[in-house]
């Protein structure tokens, strides 16, 4: 039987956002095979609406500190699961535009990232 993966998972409760098809975009990126110190959550398509709640992710697939997320985004949780790394971050967002979010590890490692823009009610 093969080992079991490590899990982690955030669940967020959010006031503001459109009831009826309330995903507006997405995106992912990955290090490949790379070990990096910044990992990113790739970068949506420009968004729908000025407010969108954007959520980003990234995971490093070992045990690290993450610091500094970038545009204007905030940190809402790092937790840690055997040898990953989840950092969860967040931001309203000012006029339509594509969304993005990094942050610096304190160790390289691979990495996987992704977002997602909710539409404002």
């Amino acid at each position: 039987m093969p080992p079991r993966a490590a899990k982690r998972l955030n669940i967020s409760d959010w006031s503001g956002v459109a009831a009826t098809t309330p995903v507006d975009r997405t995106a992912f990126a990955t290090s490949g095979s790379l070990a990096q110190t910044v990992a990113s959550s790739g970068t949506t398509a420009t968004t729908s609406a000025a407010g969108e709640i954007a959520l980003g992710a990234i995971k490093g697939l070992r045990n690290v500190a993450f610091t500094s997320p970038t545009n204007g985004f905030s940190t809402l949780d790092v937790g840690h699961q055997a040898t990953i790394t989840l950092g969860v971050f967040y931001e309203v967002a000012g006029p339509p535009a594509p969304e993005t979010v990094s942050a610096t590890m304190s160790a390289a490692a691979k990495w996987r990232g992704s977002i997602v823009t909710f539409r404002p009610t």
